[in-house]
């Protein structure tokens, strides 16, 4: 999956690009061998990385994000500059089976009991914004309500091959932010 990343430069300056491996990338834009811009302007910190999806997907971000004025890329950024690895699937700490433990019985109750779904929508959409609050935030920028978005989130959607909250719950929070942010800027 590729990702779109922003760093801030020492200068002050901000960096935005694409890579498959954000952390490799990242070393290389230190040692100033990744870009001319970032060798002029050596990076302090990596404020943010998306998954975004296919490399084209990634490439219309990147340049619409460029030519954005710093106030509008550190706007946009900023919901994601918590840990981006805590909600990507390739945290390298945690185990799969454990990615979202207090997801699985809601997620079972609203497989299985058709009169609870409503309720138990609410419920998952709950634990959603507390865990992953930068996806869900997206997903209501997207123009949805609280409970479009609970809906939406319990939903199996083709592209995806799962249900949001299933994915989630399984460690794949990136294809989903992913699959929001291209809804969102039409990629």
């Amino acid at each position: 999956m590729w990702h779109i990343y922003l760093l801030e430069c020492v200068d002050g300056s901000t960096y935005t690009g694409i890579t498959t491996d954000v952390d490799a990338r990242y070393r290389l834009h230190v040692l100033g061998s990744a870009a001319q811009y970032t060798r002029n302007h050596p990076p302090r910190v990596l404020i943010a990385a998306l998954p975004v999806g296919t490399r084209a997907q990634t490439s219309r971000l990147e340049r619409l994000i460029k030519h954005w004025s710093k106030a509008r890329k550190l706007a946009f950024f900023q919901p994601y500059t918590t840990d981006w690895r805590s909600y990507c699937s390739c945290a390298p700490s945690e185990p799969r089976d454990s990615a979202a433990p207090e997801l699985r019985e809601p997620l079972n109750r609203h497989t299985v009991a058709v009169q609870h779904v409503a309720t138990t929508q609410a419920e998952i959409w709950a634990i959603l914004r507390r865990r992953v609050p930068s996806l869900t935030q997206s997903t209501l920028r997207c123009g949805l309500s609280e409970d479009d978005a609970a809906r939406w989130a319990c939903v199996w959607i083709d592209e995806l091959d799962g249900s949001p909250a299933d994915l989630i719950a399984h460690g794949h929070a990136d294809k989903v932010l992913a699959y929001v942010l291209r809804a969102t800027h039409q990629l």
